[in-house]
């Protein structure tokens, strides 16, 4: 089963056509995507990379993955820095997911 989810993103305020501003606090973009890992099994190997393009940092606990349906996940205790990335894994050991450090 392909790893699909839900993000609620904030929309970006733009100061002026020409030059929009940065992105707001809150704001986390999803920046990769691995769905059927040639490494491993789906069951282990799928993961999704955020980005964190604002200036400070995202606590993303209490936020959720859903495939729409059924299946939901409630992120723990997970903090993206500010203009930097995280990785969420079905496996979280590089050792079983086929090397990805999540």
């Amino acid at each position: 089963m392909a790893l699909a989810l839900c993000v609620a993103l904030s929309a970006l305020s733009v100061a002026s056509a020409a030059k929009p501003a940065p992105p707001a606090p809150g704001i986390v973009v999803i920046s990769e995507i691995m769905t059927n890992p040639s490494a491993v099994l789906d069951s282990r190997g799928e993961w999704f990379e955020v980005h964190n393009p604002g200036t400070a940092d995202i606590d993303l606990k209490g936020w959720s993955i859903t495939d729409g349906k059924s299946d939901r996940h409630e992120i723990g205790k997970l903090t993206v820095p500010a203009g930097g990335y995280a990785v969420l894994a079905r496996v979280a050991d590089p050792s079983l997911n086929g090397g990805v450090p999540a």
